[in-house]
């Protein structure tokens, strides 16, 4: 779990998988409570974090302004899995079974077996996955411009994977 209380934080690039407890958790994947326009949320697989009952899995954010982009975000049937109506705008990510947020791009894939990764504990995308080529491309700079393995992502090309993983 990545929970961010500082003003400033750059999150890019990263699996944050399986953590906490559905009876005693009260964050799941990423916690933001803060911050200024300068941060970034972006390329990261957010999969399978358990929570109590009602609180959500994936991204927890009541940061006025973040556009959290180009993420995949992978929860538990029925749970909420980012804060629909917070401060947080999505564009371009990926959600899974349910709770599609609203915004630019977004996809929800109730399908698992049409999505995504190599399998068991290696949530690496797969050829064929729905991510592939879904991203925005537009503007990456920095970190954004290479994935959790060091492989490159293509600027202003309509190749650019959503999640942490670029298939080369």
């Amino acid at each position: 779990m990545v929970t961010s209380t500082s003003s400033t934080y750059n999150i890019v690039n990263s699996f944050i998988v399986s953590n906490g407890n559905i009876s005693t958790s009260t964050y799941g994947g990423v916690s933001i409570q803060v911050g200024t326009s300068n941060n970034v949320l972006e390329f990261n697989t957010i999969a399978l974090n358990a929570t109590q009952p009602g609180v959500v899995d994936g991204i927890d954010c009541t940061n006025n302004g973040l556009v959290a982009r180009n993420n995949i975000v992978v929860g538990l049937v029925g749970k909420p899995h980012v804060n629909i109506g917070s401060n947080c705008v999505h564009q371009y990510s990926l959600f899974t079974p349910d709770n599609l947020a609203a915004g630019q791009g977004n996809m929800l894939v109730t399908d698992q077996a049409q999505y995504m990764f190599q399998g068991g504990t290696d949530f690496h995308i797969r050829s064929g996955s729905v991510a592939v080529g879904q991203a925005q491309s537009t503007g990456l700079t920095g970190d954004s411009l290479f994935d959790f393995d060091g492989d490159v992502r293509v600027l202003n090309g309509s190749t650019v994977d959503v999640g942490a993983d670029e298939i080369p």
